[in-house]
């Protein structure tokens, strides 16, 4: 929040109020306050002006302001952050288990806030693996399963019209179109390599409206078998997980296989100009709503008829 006008001018480096994190930082330096953690720090203080008189002072912080002791402890309300949050929980972390007096100690010269709180913390850092390595082949056990019943399942069908060796050619092809999807879990966040993990924490702290009608634009570039679908299908489980409105789009059906394994996809031909024909657009959709599509096509291309099998609205 910004301060007045008067304030500003009587310091112009300080245009903006202190938030509870920078008053924590700016605590007093006597030994009752050295190993206090950012939420005692506030359950058993209270920040008062100069002005205040007490018998409860417990000293004065380095912007001249007065402590004083709470005559009992509050219940302080902090945001619900989870793994996900990638960064912002890292930090938050790291805010609740030690005591620090500036942004640089908590950074560390490390690149990320989680590799300053897992180099801290090495034994949980384990436990987050061991619980994904469980997780990982629980998982791909369900998958395989539930794809073997849905194989018997047709064959049994199919095996009194087809030969016995027939039979065994299809089930052993069926078996092979078996993809195992990626899966999709909070714990994601510790296994991410560094350069990945810097991707989804800026995507997913970013993206979105900066004003009412302008949004940011990111470019995920890299060279072959790099991750860059990887990091696309994350983002697009992110956005699923939050519930927020997005439209996928790729140039070709391949792409989007490469994306997603299960999907409902429209294909819309996007009109020829004078100069360039432009290839098709595949569009990712999370309903097979037809209404929807065709209020979709329209929106995306409103001078084009109605793509075929949809109904004008």
């Amino acid at each position: 929040m910004c301060i007045p006008v008067r304030p500003k001018l009587l310091n112009p480096d300080e245009p903006y109020y202190k938030d509870a994190i920078e008053k924590y930082f700016r605590r007093p330096l006597t030994e009752e306050f050295r190993n206090i953690k950012y939420s005692d720090y506030y359950r058993l203080y209270e920040i008062k002006s100069p002005n205040y008189r007490t018998t409860r002072n417990a000293g004065i912080d380095l912007d001249g302001q007065i402590i004083v002791r709470r005559t009992k402890p509050v219940l302080t309300r902090t945001r619900f952050l989870k793994l996900p949050d990638s960064e912002l929980y890292f930090y938050h972390r790291l805010l609740e288990t030690r005591s620090w007096r500036s942004e640089d100690e908590l950074s560390n010269n490390f690149d990320a806030y989680r590799e300053h709180y897992l180099s801290l913390f090495p034994n949980e850092s384990e436990q987050y693996r061991q619980n994904i390595r469980s997780y990982l082949t629980q998982t791909q056990l369900q998958h395989t399963s539930q794809f073997g019943v849905l194989v018997n399942s047709l064959l049994q069908t199919l095996e009194r019209e087809i030969t016995i060796n027939n039979l065994d050619i299809i089930k052993f092809q069926l078996n092979n179109l078996q993809i195992l999807p990626t899966p999709s879990l909070d714990n994601m966040t510790i296994t991410l390599p560094t350069e990945q993990y810097k991707i989804m924490n800026i995507l997913t702290n970013l993206m979105g409206s900066r004003t009412s009608r302008q949004h940011r634009f990111f470019f995920l570039t890299g060279s072959t078998r790099t991750g860059k679908s990887f990091i696309i299908h994350q983002f697009k489980l992110f956005l699923e997980h939050s519930k927020r409105k997005r439209v996928l789009l790729t140039p070709t059906g391949v792409a989007a296989q490469n994306i997603l394994h299960n999907f409902d996809f429209l294909s819309l031909n996007i009109p020829q100009t004078t100069t360039t024909q432009q290839p098709p657009c595949t569009i990712l959709n999370s309903t097979t709503s037809s209404q929807k599509r065709s209020l979709m096509y329209e929106s995306l291309f409103q001078k084009t008829p109605t793509p075929p099998n949809q109904s004008q609205k």
